[in-house]
This record gives structure tokens, C-alpha cells and sequence, in this order.
């Protein structure tokens, strides 16, 4: 039997042919929605377990070149979503022109400071669906010190691996209207809280899952 909508699914979902899932572990969520238009939209979500200073996911099963997407508030009420990748445990870096570019939508992400539970919600082209996609997570609970997408992360809290069936029916349960997929940009830069010309949004994918930081601190 599918499974019920996520709300970001919910928001998504009064169109057919929607496939994705949803997994959740002590500190946060993916949830992911696969559309007919060739685009996947990704919420990475905080439980409220912990204070978040930062969240990632990562497209692979081990830190090695796995491509990776974190996300990180900012002071200022901008979020920065950045690309990188990692040859290995070592800190990843900035990926300029990333094979597949993540385009982050301000106006269904939830990153209030009042919010114990923020959400970010990307999109990025699709790969062919699979029942087992392979997924590194991680959360930290140090944002950076700034809002470059180069900025050195803290180690995280915790991290991890588990598998997102992309092929599983969604349930439309709610008359909610279908939002348009997010157009990706091409720079890496820090997108505002606000919606309107504010609301711009931000491409920047990461890829690798994090590594090594400075004094030999290990990230997944």
C-alpha cells in the first residue's frame, strides 16, 4: 500500500504519476518526489530533536565521490546550499559546474529561527528511478561561520546510510496544487529568507559526503 504524503509531498501532489519516498532517523528526514518532468524535489527536514546548524544528503553509498547536497541558515536569514565532492575522508570541495545542479526553493522551505523544525526543499534533475537509491545523510548542529558555499562545516552530530525506493506510488491525499519544479541557477550563492524578488533561487550541489575536518576530525 503507498504510503501517505509527506507534507512536502502533500504540497506536490494532486497530479498522478508521482513516485518517491520517505525515511526518517533520530535527527532528520529525506523525503524525495520524482515528476514527469524529468526533475526530483528533495525536503531535508529536522526532526527538532537537536539544534540544526547544518544538513546533508549525499547520492552514494560511501564518502568517496559520492555527490552531496548541505544546506545551512544563515545569520542574516538567507540559506546557502552548497555542492561539492570529496576523493575520499577529507573535507569536500566546491564543485563549480556540477553534472547535475540543485536549484533550492525558498518558498516551500521552512527556516524561521522561531522554527524548531526547519525544512529545506531542493530540486534536482532525476536519475533513472530505482527501489534502492543510495543515501548518505548527515547533521550538524554548528552552523558555519559564514555563508559561503565554501565555508568550513563543523563535524556533524551524526550520519549515515539508508536506501529511498523512487519507485513507489505516491498517494495523492490532499487537493493541494502541484508547485512547478525550482529553475537551477548556476552560482553558488546564499538564497534570502523572503519570497518576491528576495526569494531568488540558488543552485549550488555538492558532491561527496563530508570528510576529513582540519585536525583530522572524521565526517562519515
Amino acid at each position: 500500500m503507498p504510503r501517505p504524503l509527506t507534507p512536502a509531498q502533500t504540497r506536490a501532489a494532486n497530479a498522478t504519476g508521482l513516485t518517491g519516498d520517505s525515511k526518517c532517523v533520530k535527527l532528520m528526514c529525506i523525503t524525495a518526489t520524482v515528476f514527469p518532468n524529468a526533475t526530483t524535489q528533495y525536503e531535508l527536514s529536522s526532526t527538532g530533536s537537536s539544534s540544526l546548524g547544518w544538513i546533508a544528503m549525499g547520492f552514494g553509498a560511501q564518502m568517496a565521490n559520492s555527490p552531496m547536497v548541505i544546506v545551512w541558515p544563515n545569520s542574516d536569514g538567507s540559506v546557502t546550499l552548497s555542492q561539492r565532492m570529496a576523493p575520499a575522508e577529507v573535507m569536500p570541495t566546491v564543485v563549480a559546474s556540477p553534472p547535475r545542479l540543485a536549484s533550492l526553493d525558498v518558498g516551500l522551505s521552512s527556516f524561521a529561527s522561531s522554527n524548531s523544525k526547519p525544512s529545506f526543499i531542493y530540486t534536482i534533475p532525476s536519475v533513472v528511478a530505482t527501489s534502492s537509491q543510495a543515501v548518505i545523510w548527515a547533521f550538524g548542529g554548528t552552523p558555519p561561520d559564514n555563508a559561503s558555499p565554501s565555508a568550513t562545516l563543523q563535524q556533524h552530530l551524526d550520519s549515515g546510510t539508508f536506501t529511498l525506493d523512487l519507485t513507489q506510488p505516491l498517494a495523492a491525499s490532499s487537493s493541494s496544487s502541484a508547485s512547478g519544479a525550482s529553475v537551477p541557477t548556476s552560482s553558488p550563492t546564499a538564497a534570502p529568507a523572503k519570497g518576491g524578488a528576495e526569494g531568488r533561487q540558488l543552485g549550488s550541489a555538492i558532491y561527496g559526503v563530508l570528510g576529513a575536518l582540519g585536525a583530522g576530525l572524521l565526517w562519515l
